[in-house]
C-alpha cells in the first residue's frame, strides 16, 4: 500500500470524527491540531435557574445554539443536590429552540432531559437563521432564556428584539486559544 498522505486540520478532534474517518476512507494520514478550547462560565447562575425552574424565573422557552452550551447546563446540573418533580416536568414541557441536530441529541442525553418526550417542544434547525422563524407569539408574555457563548452572532438576539420577544441572555461558555 503505497504511504498515506498526511493531512493537518487546525481543530480539536472529536470522538467520533466525521473529517477523521472521511480521510482515513480516502487513504489520508489526517493529524489534528486543536488551536482553540471552551471554558464555561456562570455555572452558577444557570444552577440557580435550573433549580428555580422556568415558572420562578418567568421563562416561557430556551435557545441553545451550541453544544457547549449543553455541557454548561450539564455542569450546573450535576451540581445540584436535587430537583423536585414539579420543576423536573417544566423543564420537561418548555418549549426549547435549539441550532443542530447535534447540539439535540447531546441535549436529549442529559439528566435532565433524559427520556422525557420532546415531541411538539423541541424545535431543531440547522442554522439560527432558520429557527428564528419558528419563535411563537406565545413568548411575548414572558422571557425566553438564551445560553450563548462570547463570539456569538445577532440573529437570535435581533430577530427576538424585532418581534418585541423579552430575552434573558447569559454567556456559558467563553472561547480561548488551546494551551
Amino acid at each position: 500500500m503505497p504511504d498515506r498522505k498526511r493531512v493537518v486540520l487546525f481543530k480539536k478532534k472529536d470522538a467520533d470524527d466525521k473529517y477523521n474517518q472521511l480521510l482515513l476512507e480516502h487513504h489520508f494520514d489526517p493529524e489534528f491540531i486543536p488551536v482553540l478550547d471552551h471554558k464555561l462560565i456562570n455555572i452558577d447562575a444557570i444552577r440557580t435557574i435550573l433549580q428555580n425552574g422556568p415558572s420562578k424565573e418567568q421563562l416561557c422557552a430556551m435557545v441553545l445554539t451550541s453544544q457547549r452550551s449543553v455541557e454548561a447546563i450539564n455542569e450546573a446540573y450535576s451540581g445540584l443536590i436535587s430537583l423536585d418533580q414539579h420543576v423536573r416536568d417544566e423543564w420537561h414541557s418548555m418549549p426549547l429552540y435549539i441550532v443542530g441536530p447535534q447540539t439535540a441529541e447531546a441535549l436529549a442525553q442529559l439528566p435532565l432531559f433524559r427520556g422525557a418526550n420532546h415531541d411538539g417542544h423541541w424545535v431543531v434547525a440547522p442554522r439560527a437563521s432558520e429557527l428564528i422563524k419558528s419563535f411563537s407569539a406565545q413568548h411575548l408574555d414572558s422571557t425566553v432564556l438564551f445560553l450563548a457563548g462570547d463570539k456569538r452572532r445577532e440573529i437570535i438576539p435581533e430577530a427576538l428584539s424585532a418581534a418585541h420577544i423579552s430575552l434573558r441572555e447569559i454567556k456559558s461558555y467563553v472561547t480561548c486559544v488551546h494551551p
